[in-house]
């Protein structure tokens, strides 16, 4: 049986979108250490500012937004929409601050408080805005779980302790993360 287009690349994201998050997680750990994340995190104002905009405003205007809009979309396009919008903190928010050349620290400790709040949020609140679709909270977390906390925190842990990065990730990491500066 010939593989068709569609499957290739049903197969080809399948592949890279976890492999993306996975490695973007990974060098995020390996590069920013421990006390930067925990400097970043004592901000109480930019963490309540970053938790605020992330899990109250864009959910909501954006679901207000795909509601009034419901004619013109496809249900189906319409909760997927939802379900991004509630999941903050994508990887790729790492290489648009690479790209804008804000410092890689600067992003990782928001980045951080926005992964663990989407392993809370998402389970509990996409099953309520989605009533019309059955939504496993658990296997929601467990993805996020797996392809992005683990990775972060085994980079964390596998960086040596002087911060810099480990030097191994170098020649591996930035062709995952093509965007990204050197470990």
């Amino acid at each position: 049986m010939v593989p068709t287009i569609e499957s290739l690349l049903g197969l080809l994201i399948a592949i890279s979108v976890p492999a993306f998050a996975i490695a973007s997680m990974l060098s995020m750990g390996l590069r920013t250490p421990l006390r930067s994340f925990r400097r970043q995190l004592r901000d109480r104002r930019t963490v309540i500012a970053v938790l605020g905009a992330n899990f109250v405003v864009v959910p909501a205007v954006g679901t207000l937004l795909i509601r009034l809009l419901s004619d013109l979309l496809p249900h189906q396009i319409g909760e997927g929409f939802i379900i991004a919008l509630c999941a903050a903190g994508a990887p790729f928010v790492l290489q648009l601050g690479a790209m804008a050349r804000i410092p890689y620290g600067e992003t990782a400790g928001p980045m951080a408080v926005l992964l663990l709040g989407s392993i809370l949020f998402m389970p509990l609140v996409v099953p309520f805005l989605l009533q019309d679709v059955t939504v496993n909270g658990w296997a929601v977390a467990r993805l996020l779980l797996g392809t992005m906390l683990s990775p972060m925190i085994a980079g964390i842990v596998i960086a040596p302790p002087s911060g810099r990065g480990a030097p191994i990730c170098s020649p591996a990491l930035p062709a995952a993360s093509p965007r990204s500066p050197q470990c």
